[in-house]
């Protein structure tokens, strides 16, 4: 009853224009506190009065107490922007009181820890501390209170068979998620957990916290690495991409208990997305009892999702409400108003005025005008700057140091310095640092990324200019966030739900009440996606491929596969579902797959199951061979499988065999292998490609250090081209390294190698198996040594196994052996820079 009055008298309240003009205002002080720091006359003239706040607390009571989740957000609005603008003794106790009720307990320990305050009644004081402790959970020894939405969300977990969770970026989803995993793993006496991480740039970190959690508990092995476990323990954890995966399913035959999907609108993400779909479901047909847990930053389509997944009672847990108060603020420049940056805030009524921001630079220039707005607006805290692509974050970057001191910091110091000494000597980053400015985008090297996140957390660095790589998953709070149009690239159309999921990192649970989320020249965007909250839509891109593409998906399962074309993702995404087809074809469960799709009739289910049984039969390949590698040209495995029979039959099978890269054959052999399995696997005739990728690929996995390689990159391509700058040549070597070998080339290495040992196995020389050395596994993790794999397997950074590996005479270590060496080791004496000390210590692998 008391929810029906509260929500009646919401709604009147919300009726009169004075409310929202009063809300309006409270907003806009909030915005100016957070940016700007200062009293602001406009401002402070519209919330400063008792009477308004007052009349604004009160009506937040009343909301907090509604029956819809909208109101109640309206209530913590004000509740949060009142602290940031007032944060007076009063209102302190009447904002933890409204927070306590809408169930935002974070907050309410923020202020806790965050405000001083007076004491309270007793009554007030026992109220809210019995609802925060109500909605606490042990963690780690700790007490630590959670939303209402995360604990109704911690009281499912138990019990579900299947769920999927949707809610903002900031909501700390995988907070909970890794804690249930964790204690599923140190309660069980055996138990096996993947968790599915998007990006690479996510492992480390997952794996991380992970392990902290676990407090070094030695018999549960956390890895990032798809492969089996030396010692066989009967706890295992796997961090894995989607393609880790999908190695690991081919060499383990592991019954898995948990599988965590974070970012699960990837499911949509064309050929990564199909992938991820035949993981689950690979999984699911090993251990039909596994738990599947689906996460995703605001999404919307996931009952359909299950039941296209094979999982129909797939029970959903979705919130729109943010933990953080996060603004969205227009900012423009007016004709004949060159110094001078207007702000208006976006509400769902439309734009409010909030005021002019003064300056003494000139904005008029759009060139330049994100920068000068970031330096002016984001000057009181950690700010994020979003850019179209790595070329250009690394140019917005650069205007940023041109306007900021050189910082005296030891920390920065130290970053620069192993920026020169670990990445390149000429690297504007380096010195770019120095300055308190960083960019960042996903095909740095891993520690590299890391490092400069660190330096972001600290505020040693407070802008970071950033490409679409920070709109999944990494843990990068910031106070601001600015951008300036809706595309990526050249001037491809962002989904609306992306700039959503990377405007949520404005406030971060637990680090900031609010944040700002800065649109520059919104008025002048094609899109308005920044107008009305958008969800991702999630329809898996193999039912959505096969539906809107069928005639090309039935031709490319009778042998007639598009060419891959790296501009367009459509032949690709083809390639894919066609592949898919056939190794569900080989492993009777195609129909399977296609009775979950609604938008194929009975006709065209039969014609797309005759022909992927069609193509099994004309392939003459083992089941597990086409499901393992069905990601290439199925009919590229047979081409590759006659290819090596014949060069057998004439007496050349040595040329086959892929060798250790430190074997003086290897230069020889490499370059034949790759332009054969390019050949056969891909249909490309690739000509000197094979020595080109050889060149790289063979230090790669020997783990020379990147100064060698890039100075080897750089100077090669010097010579095409003099002129050449040295940033664009390392970010083009950047992009080699992580998408031609560690990527395409450790697909069609899988399959080269698996195609191999069909081949020996069919011409009776099985023995030889051992002979072929696994390149594919040495290029994703770029070591070749088993203590260069067992240092990865701590989980850390090829940068700092490489650098271990060469300080111990033993190339055989086990992960714990490699665990014990560190402990014993002095690392003050062994010149490994401040940042992989930084990154052991972090790993908690030698004491801090």
């Amino acid at each position: 009853m008391a929810e029906d009055f509260g929500t009646l008298l919401s709604a009147r309240i919300k009726s009169h224009d004075e409310f929202w003009a009063e809300f309006g205002s409270l907003q806009a002080a909030a915005v100016w506190s957070l940016s700007v720091g200062e009293p602001y006359s406009k401002v402070q003239a519209g919330v400063s009065q008792p009477t308004a706040l007052s009349r604004l607390m009160y009506s937040a009571s009343v909301f907090a107490q509604a029956a819809d989740e909208d109101t109640r957000g309206l209530a913590q609005a004000i509740a949060l922007c009142a602290l940031i603008t007032a944060p007076e003794s009063n209102l302190i106790e009447r904002s933890k009181s409204i927070l306590a009720t809408v169930g935002n307990y974070p907050a309410v320990g923020y202020l806790d820890e965050h405000f001083e305050q007076s004491p309270s009644t007793l009554l007030a004081e026992l109220r809210v501390e019995l609802l925060k402790a109500l909605n606490s959970v042990d963690i780690g020894g700790k007490e630590i209170p959670l939303t209402e939405f995360q604990y109704d969300v911690w009281r499912m977990l138990p019990f579900a068979e299947a769920a999927a969770v949707s809610a903002p970026t900031s909501a700390g989803k995988s907070f909970l998620v890794i804690e249930y995993l964790c204690r599923r793993a140190l309660s069980s006496d055996k138990f096996a957990a993947i968790f599915i991480a998007p990006t690479r740039a996510l492992l480390s970190e997952v794996q991380h916290r992970i392990e902290k959690r676990l407090q070094g508990a030695e018999d549960i092995r956390v890895s990032t690495v798809p492969a089996p476990d030396a010692q066989a323990r009967r706890r295992q954890i796997f961090v894995l991409t989607q393609e880790r995966l999908h190695v690991l399913l081919s060499v383990m035959e592991l019954p898995v208990d948990l599988v965590v999907v974070d970012e699960a609108q990837g499911l949509a993400d064309g050929s990564r997305g199909m992938i991820l779909q035949d993981c689950l479901e690979r999984l699911r047909a090993r251990n039909p009892n596994i738990q599947t847990l689906l996460l995703a930053p605001g999404a919307e389509g996931f009952a359909k999702v299950g039941e296209q997944l094979g999982i129909p009672n797939l029970l959903v847990k979705e919130t729109d409400l943010s933990p953080v108060q996060q603004n969205r603020v227009q900012v423009k420049v007016k004709e004949g108003s060159p110094k001078e940056f207007h702000l208006s805030l976006l509400t769902s009524t439309g734009a409010a005025e909030i005021g002019t921001v003064a300056t003494d630079r000139g904005v008029a220039d759009r060139s330049t005008r994100l920068t000068a707005a970031a330096l002016e607006l984001g000057k009181t805290g950690a700010s994020l700057v979003y850019a179209t692509g790595p070329a250009e974050a690394e140019k917005i970057a650069t205007q940023f140091v041109a306007d900021r001191p050189l910082i005296e910091s030891e920390p920065l110091l130290e970053l620069s310095k192993f920026i020169k000494e670990h990445i390149h000597p000429e690297y504007g980053l380096a010195a770019m640092v120095r300055h308190g400015v960083t960019f960042h985008y996903g095909h740095m090297p891993s520690l590299l990324r890391e490092a400069l996140e660190a330096a972001f957390r600290s505020g040693d660095i407070q802008y970071l200019v950033c490409t679409t790589t920070l709109f999944q998953g990494v843990n990068l709070p910031a106070r601001s966030v600015f951008i300036n149009t809706p595309t990526r690239g050249k001037g491809t159309p962002l989904e609306a739900a992306h700039l959503w999921n990377f405007a949520g990192r404005a406030g971060r649970l637990g680090h900031e009440l609010a944040g700002n989320v800065f649109l520059v020249d919104y008025e002048d965007w094609a899109t308005k996606t920044m107008h009305e909250k958008t969800k991702f839509k999630i329809q898996p891109a193999f039912s959505e491929t096969v539906s809107t593409q069928f005639d090309a998906v039935l031709n490319a399962i009778g042998g007639d596969m598009p060419s891959p074309n790296m501009r367009d993702p459509r032949p690709g995404q083809i390639r894919a579902a066609a592949g898919l087809l056939v190794a569900g074809a080989s492993m009777n469960r195609s129909s399977g797959l296609l009775n979950r799709i609604s938008g194929l009739t009975s006709s065209q289910r039969e014609s797309l199951e005759s022909e992927a049984s069609k193509a099994v039969d004309a392939l003459q390949l083992p089941s597990a061979l086409i499901e393992a590698n069905w990601t290439v040209d199925p009919y590229g495995l047979r081409r590759l499988a006659n290819r090596m029979s014949e060069k057998i039959k004439k007496g050349e099978g040595d040329d086959l065999f892929p060798v250790h890269p430190s074997n003086p054959k290897a230069f020889e052999r490499y370059p034949g292998i790759i332009n054969r399995a390019l050949r056969e696997l891909w249909g490309t005739k690739s000509g000197p490609y094979g020595g080109l990728v050889a060149t790289y690929a063979l230090p790669w996995m020997q783990g020379v250090p990147y100064p060698v390689l890039l100075s080897k990159w750089v100077a090669y391509h010097r010579k095409k081209n003099p002129n050449a700058k040295i940033n664009d040549l390392i970010r083009r070597g950047f992009e080699f390294f992580e998408q031609v070998l560690r990527f395409q080339m450790v697909q069609v290495g899988k399959a080269y190698l698996d195609v191999l040992h069909y081949v020996l196995d069919t011409e009776n020389l099985k023995e030889r198996r051992a002979e072929a050395f696994d390149f594919s596994l040495a290029l994703e993790l770029g070591v070749s040594s088993t203590t260069g794999r067992s240092f990865v397997e701590l989980g850390l950074s090829r940068i700092a196994a490489t650098a271990l590996e060469a300080l111990f005479p033993n190339s055989e270590l086990t992960p714990q052996a490699a665990k014990q060496k560190l402990r014993d080791l002095d690392v003050s004496g062994v010149g490994l820079s401040r940042i992989m000390i930084d990154e052991l210590q972090r790993l908690e692998l030698i004491p801090a």
